[in-house]
């Protein structure tokens, strides 16, 4: 999946420009909805703990919509460790 993402943001830097502010990172937040959410909580935790995209993006925040329970107790401390910030609409 980051390789698809890396492909992505070089295509998305060939066709625009980059406020000098972003230092050539593409600010990117990852969303999702129901299962979704749970895949984009993992994938989100993931690039903040593995830093796979750290050179050419900027991650920033994860809004999950509807998100089941994901994971064990190890999971979910290392999730805390992990995320700055997450917005959760649950109704």
């Amino acid at each position: 999946m980051c390789s698809a993402i890396r492909a992505k943001v070089e295509e998305i830097k060939q066709t625009i420009s980059l406020a000098p502010a972003y230092n050539g990172k593409i600010p990117l937040y990852v969303t999702g909805h129901s299962l979704g959410a749970a895949l984009a909580s993992m994938f989100y935790y993931r690039l903040r703990k593995g830093h796979d995209l750290d050179d050419i993006c900027d991650v920033r925040d994860t809004y999950v919509y509807g998100c089941p329970g994901l994971g064990d107790t190890d999971f979910a401390m290392g999730y805390a460790r992990c995320v700055i910030l997450v917005f959760t609409n649950v109704q």
